[in-house]
């Protein structure tokens, strides 16, 4: 059994539950957190899965980006390791760097 099922239904129950107790104790929170429950339960048991994309799909979307990814490596003529420097004072979103040479 898929887990989207288990999940959706379980969203609906808790927005159902919810909704009926807002709706019995007048409190608008409880009603408003029943309906995006029951909203997210639909969503999730509506909605595919990745089971049902293609390989072929998936490949056709990716290999431009690999492509592009691999040329600029290749136009850069980047060789070496990836070094990666953690946030500082100077520097405070840090950075990466990739050296030319091994």
């Amino acid at each position: 059994m898929k887990a989207k099922y288990p999940a959706g239904v379980i969203l609906i129950t808790v927005g159902l539950v919810l909704s009926f107790n807002g709706a019995v104790n007048a409190n608008q929170s409880y009603i408003n957190a029943g309906i995006g429950g029951i909203f997210l339960g639909v969503v999730i048991l509506t909605f595919s899965t990745s089971d049902y994309i293609k390989y072929d799909a998936l490949r056709a979307i990716a290999n431009p980006y690999t492509k592009f990814a691999r040329e600029i490596v290749k136009s850069l003529d980047l060789k070496g390791k990836a070094v990666y420097i953690p946030p500082y004072e100077n520097m405070p979103n840090g950075g990466v760097f990739i050296p030319t040479s091994r």
